[in-house]
Order: C-alpha cells, then structure tokens, then sequence
C-alpha cells in the first residue's frame, strides 16, 4: 500500500468516526428534548385540571350557600315568621358569591 492511500484510509477512518460521535449526540439531544416536553406538559395538564377543580370548588359552595338560603327561607315560611333584614342581607351575599363563582376564568 502507498503513503497516499494510508492517509486516505486514516482520513475516511477520523471522518466516519465523526460522524458516528455525531450521531450519538443528536440522538442525546432528541432524548432530552422529549423528556423536557414530556415533563413540561405533564405539569400543564396538573396545572388546568387544579383551575378546573377550583372552579368547581366555587361553584359547588354557592350552589350550597343557595341551598341553605332557600332552606332559611321555608323554615320561616313554616314557622311564620317574618325575618326580613336578615333575609335580605343573606341573599345579597349569596347572590354575590353566586355571581363571583359562574364567572368563566381562564384556566
């Protein structure tokens, strides 16, 4: 074999090598690339689904609040009688929890 073709061989040899390495780190670096996605929207998804549940938190208690005040307002029925003011003073409150927690948030 010649000087010219051992030199050939040595250059095809770092160079096929090179590209090997090469490979490996973007194989490395697709990798990563998907457990960071796969991280990032896990924590996402855990992100909406607690707005969500809070939402419902909301109006799950003034859904109750109504439901004690209709409540408070057939006892006095019944019982006949007449509580006007704190009537009154309740059902603003409810109402205002009522209009607080249909409000449509962004999650």
């Amino acid at each position: 074999m010649t000087e010219a073709s051992e030199s050939r061989n040595a250059f095809a040899g770092r160079l096929a090598l090179i590209v090997a390495v090469s490979g490996i780190l973007i194989a490395v670096v697709g990798i990563l690339a998907l457990q960071i996605l796969s991280v990032r929207t896990e924590r996402a998804s855990q992100e909406a689904l607690h707005a969500v549940a809070e939402q419902a938190g909301r109006r799950l208690a003034a859904y109750i609040a109504q439901q004690k005040q209709l409540l408070r307002a057939l006892a006095g029925a019944v019982s006949g009688t007449s509580d006007r003011g704190r009537r009154r003073r309740s059902m603003r409150r409810a109402s205002a929890r009522w209009r607080s927690s249909t409000r449509i948030r962004p999650p």
